[in-house]
């Protein structure tokens, strides 16, 4: 494998790699940092951003951080908005693939009713489709307030937050949700195709469980 880019801002990390095979089509690589903590002066929430070309196809790559907790939610999309800004100046092209990631912190909509004994009690029953209609990040990307253009597979797992680590359990500390997500688009009318996108429930030893996800695309290579 061909490491494209490293890139850290605190926990924040995004690590790209394409096979050796393509390596040599390389180009444009660039990178940038947004850190949205404390009135954007620090980096504990953000994003980091990885663009390049492949057979001068262009690719950008977000990691993102969003603030937490339920009430934060104008605070999220504010995030959404501040990065989307740099990442459009770091790239200054419409892209052929944009994945973004990472720990979003979007919850459960603010209800008194939706506390994290029921919550739980309703994953127990595999009532997942039920939460998930008050998803706060399907709620304000069919409100368009965000994300309005990515798309993102279905979810069919539960909610990766918040575990407790080592036991797999939930912390009813904290209402369950998907924090962690992965969305994607083109902005050239690239056909991106989804055949993955799961937690990993084997991996305890954080309180989120991570998520993953595979993707198809059709990379134009003829003029190579």
């Amino acid at each position: 494998m061909f490491q494209v880019k490293s890139i850290a801002m605190l926990g924040i990390v995004l690590h790209v790699y394409v096979k050796l095979d393509h390596a040599w089509t390389m180009d444009d690589v660039a990178f940038d940092r947004v850190m949205t903590g404390v009135g954007g002066f620090y980096a504990n929430k953000g994003g980091v951003i990885i663009k390049f070309k492949l057979y001068n196809q262009k690719f950008c790559i977000v990691n993102a951080h969003f603030h937490a907790h339920d009430h934060e939610l104008q605070q999220r999309i504010n995030d959404y908005e501040t990065i989307s800004i740099e990442r459009a100046q770091l790239c200054n092209y419409p892209s052929d693939y944009v994945f973004w990631l990472g720990d979003l912190n979007f919850r459960i909509e603010e209800d008194p009713s939706l506390t994290p004994e029921r919550i739980h009690n309703m994953i127990q029953k595999d009532k997942e489709i039920e939460l998930l209609e008050k998803d706060q990040l399907l709620q304000s990307r069919k409100a368009e307030k965000i994300f309005h253009d990515f798309s993102e597979a279905p979810i069919t797992f539960k909610p990766t937050y918040k575990m407790l680590p080592e036991s797999g359990g939930y912390n009813l500390k904290r209402r369950p949700a998907w924090t962690d997500r992965i969305l994607y688009k083109s902005e050239n009318n690239r056909e991106i195709t989804p055949i993955l996108y799961k937690s990993i429930e084997r991996y305890k030893i954080s309180d989120h469980y991570p998520v993953q996800a595979q993707f198809k695309i059709i990379v134009d290579n003829s003029q190579y």
